[in-house]
């Protein structure tokens, strides 16, 4: 009797070759997620104050999705930082959204290649993709741009007017910008504008750099250095760059726009930031202290820095998570609302504290409309 013929790699069934493939990946970052969690049952660190995961448990409720931070992890917060301390500071605990540099790398290809991209977008952290697990992921058909270890979004590309300003030898800086800072980190500009003395200066979050650090866009990084860290404030989590020669600063940058500066969101505002990793995502704000927003907007390493905008209004600067890892931060779009809450410095509180130092970045104010500097 003859045997059934067996299926050669050939014959094997993609469907369920990819369905394998998914499982994996989003079983990968399930594991990841309860491993986490558990971490921070134990630890209970990184959320500032039991009094403030209260406050945003409550917040939470009250907009409709329920209990976001378990009792025991407040139990455990309370545990290591006892009520009345500092809940609304930014914990140096917490789970920064630095990102670290990737060499340059040659595109990878799925069936059929992309070859056709322009070869001169090519760099430190810029990795087309075309697999089918990467566009499921990323949740949109055709290739898949990413910027950020980790990340499974389409993340941002390099925008036309970067291209502009680089074929003239400068770099061009608005909300958004990636940013290399020093020669180990990728972070996302908040804003860029000028000082009371008509310095031009950009503001990004505290913990991607150290004063001396030198700054490069990372949309047109052959250009070299176009600025350096001059000030950081680890309490506050910013850091101020001034600007040379090279660099061109405006309120737009790949389709964000900033036309004011400052004042609180309301709790259940919709808000939104643009970060090199994630791209522009959106979701409700939870708590809005003086100096610091909670809020379930969507971001993960790299997003550091990135500008938190209520419509065209910038509000704070992304910092991180409200747990130390980053297991539990935003790296799908297939994730929606289910990652820690986004932790962000108000721009109030940073403009207020540059003022009160005096020294450059006082006096902070936007580039006119349409203004390329």
């Amino acid at each position: 009797m003859v045997g059934a013929p067996q299926a050669s790699a050939a014959e094997v069934d993609p469907i369920a070759e990819f369905n394998q493939q998914v499982t994996s990946v989003v079983g990968q970052i399930q594991s990841d997620i309860d491993r986490a969690f558990d971490g921070a049952l134990r630890a209970g660190t990184g959320i500032g104050s039991a009094e403030t995961a209260e406050r945003l448990n409550e917040a939470a409720v009250a907009g409709g999705l329920g209990q976001v931070i378990p009792d025991n992890v407040i139990e455990a917060a309370a545990a290591v930082a006892p009520a009345g301390g500092t809940g609304a500071t930014i914990s140096p605990t917490a789970g920064e959204y630095a990102d670290p540099v990737q060499p340059a790398n040659t595109v990878v290809a799925g069936e059929g290649g992309v070859e056709a991209f322009d070869a001169s977008r090519r760099g430190p952290n810029y990795r087309w993709r075309s697999d089918v697990v990467s566009q499921f992921m990323a949740g949109r058909p055709g290739p898949v741009l990413n910027r950020v270890n980790g990340s499974w979004f389409d993340s941002p590309d390099i925008p036309e007017e970067s291209f502009a300003a680089q074929r003239e030898g400068r770099s061009l800086f608005g909300p958004g910008t990636p940013v290399f800072i020093g020669p180990t980190t990728l972070c996302t500009l908040g804003v860029a504008g000028y000082d009371a003395e008509g310095r031009a200066v950009g503001i990004t979050a505290g913990h991607c750099g150290n004063p001396g650090e030198e700054v490069i866009s990372a949309d047109s990084w052959s250009v070299g250095p176009a600025g350096r860290i001059v000030a950081s404030s680890r309490n506050y989590d910013y850091s101020v760059i001034e600007f040379n020669e090279r660099a061109e600063i405006s309120r737009s940058y790949n389709g964000v726009t900033v036309n004011s500066v400052g004042g609180s969101p309301a709790t259940g505002e919709q808000l939104c930031k643009r970060g090199v990793a994630t791209g522009h995502t959106c979701g409700v704000s939870w708590v809005s202290e003086k100096r610091v927003n909670f809020s379930q907007v969507c971001a993960m390493r790299g997003d550091s820095g990135a500008p938190l905008l209520a419509g065209d209004r910038l509000v704070g600067v992304v910092s991180g998570g409200v747990f130390p890892d980053h297991n539990l931060s935003c790296r799908t779009p297939l994730q929606g609302p289910f990652f820690m809450p986004t932790v962000s410095p108000t721009i109030d509180a940073i403009t207020d504290n540059l003022d009160a130092r005096g020294d450059v970045g006082a006096g902070f104010t936007l580039p006119g409309d349409g203004e390329r500097h």
